[in-house]
C-alpha cells in the first residue's frame, strides 16, 4: 500500500492510537513521525485562542516546515496550561516535615488532617494561622468525621488492638483547649487499619490482610463481615442507597460487595494488572479503577471495561514515540464526581480527566511543580468546586488547595 494511501488512514487516528501504530513495524514508524501528518493533528487537537504565542507561531509563515510534532509536545507540556486561567492554587498547610501518609477530610469551614510522624495528633486547620492540635493516642493513617464525631485509626496494631478510636468533638474552633472526648474504642484489625469509611451512623474497617467489618457505631456491633484476602489492594466505600463497598485486587479483579449482607453483587474484570486505587459512584452506577499507569472504566449493569486509558502515552514516555512529557507518572490514587475524574500521581501531574470517555481535559499544576521526579501526590480529596492534595517531596509533606472549574 502506497505511503500517501497509510498516511491518509492514519490521518484519522486519534493522538492516543499514533503511539501504538509506531510499534507495529519500522515502515509504520517512519510514517508515524510525518511532519504533515503531525501539522493535521496539531490543526485538530490544539485549539487555542487566537491571542495565543502557540497559535501565532503555529500559523506563522516562518514555522512552514517546522517540527508540529515538537509544538504539539509544547502544547501539552505547557499550553495545556491557558485552559485553567479561572484555577487558582493556593498552599494550606506548608512543610510538614518528616510526616507520610497524611490523610484528611473537609468542608466549608476546616480541614481535619493526621498522620504518620504527627506525634500521634490531629490538627485541624480553621484559617491562616489557626491551625490546632489534640492527641489521639496513636499515628493517624485514617481519619473521617460527620457533624461532632470524630474516628481516627492506625495502620500500626496497638496495645490491646484498640486501632479504632470514636471522639466528639464540642468545638472544632478550639480543640486545643477543649479536647475532643474519647467516646469509644473499637477493635482495630490484625496488621493495622488500612482502610477506612464513615456517615455518622456506620463504620466500614479493614486491611489488606483480613475481612472488612462494617459497624454501627452507637453500639459498635458489626453487622456484616465481608470476607476478604491478601489479594485486595484498593477499597472504596459508597453509603448511599443500600450502601456498597468495592474492592480492587491485585489480579485486576474489581468485586462489589452489598454492605449489609456482605454478599458479592458483581465482578468485573479488564485490568489484567494491580488495582492501585478504586471509586463507585452509585448514583450513576461507573467504576473507575487505576492500575499503575492506566485508568479503566466500569458500568455495575454490564460486566465489561467500557473505556482504558493508558496514563504514559497521554502524560508520560513510555509510547515508544517522542513523549508529550518526559516523565514516567504513575497514578497513586484518584476521585470522582460525575462529570470529571481527579488522579494524583508520582512524578507526574493532578490531572483532570472527563468520567464518560476518560479523555484528558487538563493538567492542574505548573510544570515547576510537576516535573520534580522525587515529588508524589499520596492522597486526595475533592467535592465539586474544591479539590485538596497530599504532595509529599523529600519527607515533607504539604496540602495544597485548587479551585477546580471543568
Amino acid at each position: 500500500m502506497p505511503d500517501e494511501v497509510l498516511l491518509f488512514i492514519f490521518s484519522d487516528l486519534s493522538l492516543r492510537d499514533i503511539p501504538s501504530i509506531a510499534l507495529v513495524c519500522k515502515r509504520f514508524e517512519f510514517l508515524a513521525n510525518d511532519a504533515l501528518l503531525w501539522k493535521g493533528l496539531f490543526f485538530v487537537t490544539c485549539t487555542l485562542p487566537k491571542d495565543h504565542a502557540l497559535h501565532k507561531k503555529a500559523h506563522s509563515v516562518l514555522y512552514e516546515g517546522k517540527s508540529y510534532k515538537l509544538l504539539m509536545k509544547e502544547f501539552y507540556s505547557d499550553s495545556l496550561l491557558w485552559k485553567k486561567r479561572e484555577n487558582t492554587t493556593s498552599t494550606v498547610v506548608s512543610n510538614v516535615q518528616y510526616v507520610t501518609s497524611v490523610r484528611l477530610q473537609f468542608d466549608t469551614s476546616k480541614i481535619v488532617y493526621g498522620g504518620t510522624g504527627m506525634g500521634n495528633t490531629v490538627r485541624v486547620w480553621t484559617g491562616p494561622k489557626q491551625d490546632e492540635m489534640f492527641p489521639v493516642g496513636h499515628d493517624v493513617y485514617n481519619i473521617h468525621f460527620n457533624d461532632n464525631l470524630l474516628v481516627t485509626s492506625s495502620a500500626v496494631p496497638t496495645q490491646q488492638n484498640l486501632g479504632i478510636r470514636l471522639w466528639k468533638v464540642d468545638d472544632w474552633t478550639a480543640v486545643d483547649t477543649k479536647r475532643p472526648k474519647l467516646v469509644q474504642q473499637f477493635d482495630g484489625e490484625a496488621g493495622g487499619v488500612n482502610y477506612q469509611a464513615f456517615d455518622g451512623r456506620l463504620l466500614v474497617s479493614g486491611n489488606q490482610a483480613g475481612p472488612i467489618h462494617v459497624r454501627e457505631i452507637e453500639t459498635g456491633k458489626v453487622i456484616s463481615t465481608i470476607t476478604s484476602d491478601t489479594q485486595v489492594t484498593a477499597f472504596h466505600t459508597s453509603f448511599a442507597e443500600e450502601g456498597s463497598v468495592i474492592v480492587g485486587r491485585a489480579d485486576g479483579t474489581v468485586l462489589l460487595y452489598d454492605m449489609r449482607t456482605a454478599d458479592c453483587v458483581r465482578s468485573f474484570r479488564g485490568a489484567n494488572e494491580k488495582i492501585v486505587a478504586i471509586q463507585h459512584d452509585p448514583t450513576t452506577g461507573t467504576i473507575i479503577g487505576a492500575t499503575r499507569y492506566g485508568l479503566k472504566r466500569w458500568e455495575t449493569k454490564s460486566d465489561e471495561c467500557t473505556h482504558k486509558v493508558n496514563i504514559q502515552m497521554m502524560l508520560g514516555n513510555g509510547s515508544g514515540l517522542e513523549s508529550l512529557l518526559w516523565i514516567s507518572p504513575s497514578v497513586n490514587c484518584l476521585q470522582f464526581d460525575r462529570h470529571k475524574l481527579i488522579t494524583g500521581m508520582s512524578s507526574g501531574p493532578l490531572a483532570m480527566w472527563n468520567t464518560k470517555d476518560l479523555s484528558l481535559i487538563r493538567s492542574l499544576e505548573s510544570d515547576e511543580e510537576r516535573y520534580r521526579t522525587n515529588r508524589q501526590c499520596s492522597f486526595l480529596q475533592f467535592n465539586a468546586k474544591v479539590l485538596l492534595a497530599v504532595v509529599e517531596d523529600e519527607w515533607r509533606s504539604t496540602i495544597k488547595a485548587w479551585k477546580v472549574h471543568k
